[in-house]
């Protein structure tokens, strides 16, 4: 599995350690936020470290993970995004809708 997660204090960091393109990952990202805001989270770092590549199955999981949030009062940030994935967000316009930071650590101070 491309997914994993961790809790920091208040915060849920989602690893994805894979390009988000299989359905599998997809499915395993929207539910990983969907279950930290089922334990009571609200804030929410996608370590992108291990995506390297996204395609429109990967974006709308972005989407739905960060509507998600929203829709429960909380707040999802990007950390260590590739630069093909920047220029991805920045293609789809999607680079003003989130916030992205260099590091997990830098994203956890923001958020």
């Amino acid at each position: 599995m491309g997914i994993g997660t961790n809790i920091q204090g208040d915060i849920q960091v989602v690893t994805v350690d894979s390009r988000l393109v299989a359905v599998g990952d997809v499915r395993d990202l929207v539910g990983a936020v969907e279950q930290g805001i089922g334990q009571g989270l609200r804030k929410f770092v996608l370590d992108m470290t291990g995506a390297d590549w996204i395609n429109s199955a990967g974006i709308s999981a972005l989407i739905n993970s960060y509507r998600q949030a929203q829709d429960a009062g909380g707040d999802l940030v990007l950390a260590h995004i590739s630069s093909k994935v920047e220029q991805i967000l920045v293609i789809t316009k999607l680079a003003k809708v989130f916030r992205s930071y260099p590091t997990v650590a830098e994203a956890i101070a923001a958020i």
